[in-house]
């Protein structure tokens, strides 16, 4: 049986032969070269951090002084919005007023993992941002250059990282930041140069989700939930996390909104997403099933009324450490209803604790209280979500569904 239910596109007049075209170009790309798969980089610049400049010698290029600076760079990750007259951060979904969201500056937005990219042939760069108390990454070439997340010099403030590589060759580097921090420049020495990268093929996906789609909670690294993993294996350069904790289709938290909300649709429009993949959530384990499968029902038919012509994947919900018990199958079930009563011919639905081949996470146990059942003994930072090792683990079951089906299909 196949992982994936694919119905395909529809008609000749889809978009899906030139997005087909880079999701293949992209899966073949990651293939050779990824940041999961390559590992930390063998030798990694000199890294010196401080909450003051550290090279005078070197020339400085503001994201938000001029556009020709702008041009430089390339924000992933979210929308760009700068934050007072010097920064640049990201925000990826909104919220209600009055909730307070987590973006640098802005109550009314959240943001999860983004980073800035650029090209520089340059043999020392300077970073400057805004710290904060949570971790960055920063990956040359796509290697990071350690194996756990690189701590700010300061949990506020402006801050400032030193890259010493000893020659001058191009390379890429790609600066991944978490929630609140802010993006103000690079620095290269006058004789060199920084561009942007080119993005002929870069792809843009939104995940529409909760706490496990957005990282909130378990991951250490700054881009290290199950989303961007995925994105990283296939090649998908531009992932957002149109999440919120504690929401789902029927659940919308208490103050938040659910996934089908008109809010939360067109935060997902805003993006101007290649591909849009909706995953079921625990956190509608308690509806029942008529309710969840109504609500799933109306989620997939209003994204695709403001997205016609986007392919659309919808995912099972992750067991975490219930067993998988009655009721998350029961939940994932509703899900899939809902998926077959839409019979959308640019989507595909991947079964996730009712995979037939056994639901992807398995047991009762956390690291913190094992159980012997299951591999959650390995990968529950907490009964609902997954460390960095589980994120890892569904970021790659997540890639290997969709390069096995979508993208063949695509």
């Amino acid at each position: 049986m196949a992982l994936l239910d694919s119905r395909g596109p529809a008609g000749a007049s889809s978009t899906l032969p030139t997005l087909g075209s880079k999701l293949r170009h992209a899966a073949a790309k990651a293939f050779r070269s990824n940041s999961v798969e390559l590992g930390t980089m063998a030798s990694p610049p000199t890294i010196a951090t401080g909450t003051s400049s550290l090279d005078g010698t070197l020339t400085q290029y503001r994201y938000v002084l001029s556009a020709a600076n702008t041009a430089k760079y390339r924000l992933v990750g979210g929308l760009a919005q700068a934050y007072s007259t010097a920064y640049i951060t990201s925000t990826a979904v909104s919220l209600p007023s009055g909730t307070g969201g987590n973006t640098q500056g802005d109550a009314t937005h959240s943001t999860w993992s983004w980073a800035v990219e650029f090209v520089t042939d340059a043999p020392t760069v300077q970073l400057r941002y805004l710290c904060s108390s949570l971790t960055y990454m920063v990956e040359v070439d796509d290697q990071p250059v350690s194996a756990t997340g690189l701590a700010f010099p300061a949990t506020s403030g402006t801050g400032f990282t030193l890259l010493t590589f000893g020659t001058s060759a191009i390379r890429k580097i790609r600066v991944e930041f978490r929630q609140a921090s802010a993006f103000d420049s690079a620095y290269v020495g006058p004789t060199y140069s920084l561009w942007a990268p080119g993005d002929e093929y870069n792809v843009r996906a939104a995940f529409v989700g909760d706490s496990v789609t957005a990282g909130s909670a378990g991951p250490t690294l700054a881009h290290g939930a199950w989303p961007k993993i995925t994105g990283k294996l296939l090649g998908w350069s531009d992932t957002r996390q149109v999440a919120l904790g504690g929401t789902g289709f029927t659940n919308n938290a208490s103050t938040l909104n659910t996934f089908g909300a008109a809010l939360r649709v067109a935060d997902t429009v805003a993006h101007s997403p290649d591909l849009v993949v909706i995953s079921a959530s625990p956190n509608d384990d308690g509806a029942s099933g008529g309710t969840l499968t109504a609500a799933a029902l109306s989620a997939f038919q209003a994204y695709r009324a403001a997205l016609p012509r986007v392919p659309i994947i919808v995912t099972g919900t992750t067991a975490s450490s219930t067993g998988p018990n009655a009721t998350r199958l029961a939940n994932e079930t509703a899900v899939k209803a809902a998926f077959d009563a839409w019979a959308d011919r640019n989507s595909w639905w991947i079964p996730v604790s009712t995979d037939p081949s056994g639901s992807w996470d398995s047991g009762t146990g956390t690291t913190g209280a094992t159980t012997g059942t299951g591999n959650r003994d390995r990968f529950g930072s907490d009964v609902t979500h997954s460390n960095d090792l589980g994120n890892v683990y569904l970021g790659r079951r997540m890639a290997t569904a969709i390069k096995s089906l979508v993208i063949p299909n695509a």
